[in-house]
């Protein structure tokens, strides 16, 4: 988590977009996995926030999809992982669907 707090005030500083939304999801997983579960959460969807803004939809469906995994190990979590791994499949198979 260190490397991360370290790289995200530089990825900002250089307005490297996706080096920031990449350093968030990735915190956000960390937290989530160190029963910060609601810090994690809030942190993924900001980086899916900074996605968005570049229309990086790969990225996008991804983090729905880590999320929805990271949420079924939480206890009291595993509606929303379940809606998160629809949300993220959803937006696979869209992608998927736009290279045919």
């Amino acid at each position: 988590m260190n490397s991360y707090n370290t790289a995200l005030p530089l990825f900002k500083q250089v307005g490297d977009i996706v080096g920031e939304a990449n350093c968030i999801y990735r915190m956000g997983l960390c937290s989530i996995r160190n029963n910060q579960v609601d810090a994690g959460i809030e942190n993924v969807f900001k980086a899916i926030e900074l996605y968005g803004k570049i229309n990086d939809k790969y990225s996008i469906g991804l983090a729905y999809t880590d999320l929805s995994m990271e949420l079924m190990e939480k206890e009291g979590f595993q509606e929303k992982a379940y809606e998160y791994k629809k949300k993220g499949d959803e937006i696979q198979k869209s992608i998927q669907l736009a290279l045919l």
